[in-house]
């Protein structure tokens, strides 16, 4: 493969991982709203049951006792719930981080293979015009003496 098609295939690649690198950030993005959702989900759980915890021992009547009573299971599943959730929201954004930086790493490296390249097909091109110019002198020298130039 030529110095030019090699280019050519990093600068793709560079491309695919620059889209590659979008989308992590979006999807840890996403992960991160979805963590927040659930964590203003689980403090609410929380709230609710500490203000009627509060508002059932201040009105101390039975009522208001055998209705707390009643609803205090369900204020418990709903706190469960909202622990699980946050749990795998919190879980979900640690894996779209550490994808993000496979991502990122193997977008560097795309990059660097490409200036490494770049950098040696402009040495190359440096080099063929020096041994070109050197060609051009020596020819130019054998012609003012006379010789043939050495091959």
């Amino acid at each position: 493969m030529s110095g030019a098609d090699s280019i050519s295939r990093l600068r793709l690649l560079c491309r695919a991982r620059e889209a590659d690198l979008t989308e992590a950030k979006r999807s840890l993005a996403q992960a991160l709203d979805d963590e927040e959702r659930a964590r203003a989900a689980h403090e609410a759980a929380e709230t609710a049951i500490h203000a009627e915890t509060l508002a059932a021992e201040i009105s101390a009547g039975d009522a208001e006792v055998e209705a707390f009573a009643r609803w205090l299971p369900g204020a418990q599943a709903n706190l469960r719930q909202a622990e699980q959730t946050l749990a795998q929201a919190a879980a979900a954004t640690a894996e779209r981080r550490a994808e993000l930086s496979l991502v990122r790493a193997a977008a560097e490296a795309a990059e660097n293979a490409l200036n490494a390249a770049l950098a040696e097909h402009a040495q190359a091109q440096q080099a063929a015009a020096q041994a070109e110019s050197d060609d051009r002198a020596a020819l130019r020298a054998a012609l003012r003496t006379g010789e043939a130039p050495d091959e």
